[in-house]
């Protein structure tokens, strides 16, 4: 998921809670980070975006990444 997607999800809904139901089954967690630093004049919607873009940059190098953005 974005990290919008997770930020407006509400985990009582099927569609989180599945994930929430794959790691229970599973046991394993991957995760992979998109890291954006504030800057003058952004908005949560520029900084989000940058972050999704890291994010995105991150999930392709492979899984537990962290990708800092392009700047």
């Amino acid at each position: 998921k974005t990290a919008y997607e997770i930020y407006q999800c509400d985990w009582s809904s099927d569609v989180c809670s599945s994930d929430l139901a794959r790691f229970a089954r599973d046991g394993r967690l991957t995760a992979s980070f998109g890291v954006a630093q504030v800057a003058p004049g952004d908005t949560v919607d520029t900084l989000l975006h940058r972050a999704d873009a890291a994010l995105y940059r991150a999930k392709a190098s492979g899984r537990n990444q962290v990708a800092t953005e392009a700047r």
